[in-house]
């Protein structure tokens, strides 16, 4: 068990394991985050929360973060195959 054979990469360089585990790692900082987010920012506009309003902008926040960490993992791993 080790690294995935190239010929399997996507336009040659982008590794689909490592897209899957950005994926993951997005939906579970977006599982943290998003009730923190969403208390802070109440609380920053003076707004009252209840708690079933803590999981409002949930899709969004999963999504964001989903692509995000996923474009930088794939972005780390394209240059470290770059430098190696």
């Amino acid at each position: 068990y080790g690294r995935t054979d190239p010929k399997n990469y996507w336009l040659g360089c982008i590794n689909p394991h490592v897209v899957a585990a950005g994926w993951a790692g997005g939906i579970g900082r977006g599982l943290v985050e998003g009730p923190f987010e969403m208390v802070k920012v109440r609380n920053q506009v003076l707004s009252g929360w209840h708690f079933r309003d803590i999981f409002q902008g949930f899709g969004t926040t999963l999504l964001r973060n989903s692509g995000l960490f996923s474009g930088f993992v794939i972005y780390m791993d394209i240059f470290k195959q770059q430098i190696e």
